[in-house]
């Protein structure tokens, strides 16, 4: 997609686009909300299929209360899935 973007704090201003995107998380639960506002119907369209791209090359890591150290384990016989993205990236929007 080529956007330019600067970050504060839990957002991505995409000056060029005239958006935001917001990042919120919830640790205790391991999980982040995404929040796209101000964009037109092609952005968001382009936004969503980038982002599930990005999520869908990423291997999930759930806490297991079997694991001894408190490491993270992948569940076995599921579907991996991601459930958080880190602050301070944003996926490659192509």
């Amino acid at each position: 997609m080529g956007l330019s973007f600067r970050r504060e704090r839990n957002s991505y201003h995409l000056p060029d686009a005239g958006a935001v995107v917001q990042v919120s998380d919830f640790p205790i639960l391991r999980n982040v909300s995404v929040a796209l506002r101000g964009a037109g119907d092609d952005l968001c369209r382009r936004f969503e299929a980038a982002l599930a791209h990005y999520l869908a090359a990423r291997r999930a890591q759930t806490w297991s209360p079997r694991s001894r150290s408190g490491s993270m384990e992948s569940p076995v016989n599921s579907k991996p899935r991601v459930t958080g993205m880190g602050r301070d990236t944003l996926p490659s929007l192509h």
